[in-house]
């Protein structure tokens, strides 16, 4: 039987493990950095406070959630950008939409995985030595209940534009991408609110019949199924279509 050329399971696996190899010491590093950042956090607040507060270390670890995670997706193909390995890696024997899920995998579902289970071991050990030196009251948390399957849907969300970026920007990608969007969104706005300008006439503020319209639509629930059509496109719509376009970037590249 011929070996699908676009997507193999076993080409997928060593691209993966390929990245692992490479790259491990500096995921190690990493890791431990935030972690050992995280746990320092906890002992603190908890010597400060005389009890086990985790407020603190979840916002923090939220933090290093979105921007740690959207600037390892940022360089995720930093080795494709660079002239002393671009060659290297052009040259892999994999499809293009292999290169790409295996880049997407490891800097969206593995970096959740790994987060997770990283915080979780970060409050139970945390917990232990807080309650063994401190003499404070043992209590760990289960960060799902902190809503972190609703910050990871968002962060694939969020992902999916970073991971174009990373595809399309040749170096600062990051900064690139936020800048990208910062264009993007003034456009937009400058946009609505040239549109919102000019349909009434004047502008919302000093046209009440415009508000009065706005407020009948409300009512009529049109402004509500305009809110249902936003929430489809933010979950169903946008990662997708960034990752369908970054799948076209990396082709032309490797051409």
């Amino acid at each position: 039987m011929e070996t699908n050329k676009y997507l193999n399971i076993n080409r997928l696996f060593y691209l993966i493990r390929r990245d692992l190899v490479i790259n491990y010491k500096s995921f190690l590093i990493g890791i431990a950095a935030v972690g050992g950042f995280l746990l320092l956090l906890l002992l603190g607040d908890t010597y400060a406070r005389g009890y086990l507060s985790y407020d603190p270390v979840i916002v923090t670890f939220y933090l290093f959630f979105f921007f740690g995670g959207l600037i390892f997706t940022s360089n995720m193909f930093s080795e494709l950008h660079r002239e002393d390995s671009s060659y290297r890696y052009l040259t892999l024997p994999a499809s293009t939409l292999e290169k790409l899920i295996s880049k997407w995998i490891l800097s969206s579902i593995a970096f959740i995985i790994v987060s997770f289970v990283g915080i979780q071991l970060v409050i139970l050990l945390g917990a232990v030595i807080s309650t063994a030196f401190f003499e404070v009251e043992f209590h760990v948390i289960n960060i799902l209940k902190n809503e972190f399957l609703s910050g990871a849907a968002h962060y694939l969300v969020i992902q999916s534009i970073f991971f174009l970026g990373a595809c399309a920007f040749k170096n600062h990608n990051f900064l690139k991408t936020l800048l990208a969007i910062f264009v993007v969104g003034a456009v937009v706005s400058i946009f609505s609110a040239g549109v919102a300008y000019l349909l009434p006439g004047k502008s919302i503020i000093v046209n009440p019949e415009y508000v009065s319209e706005l407020e009948h639509l409300n009512s009529s629930g049109f402004l509500e199924t305009i809110s249902q059509i936003n929430e489809i496109v933010k979950w169903y719509v946008i990662a997708p279509f960034f990752l369908i376009v970054s799948y076209f970037k990396l082709t032309e590249r490797q051409v």
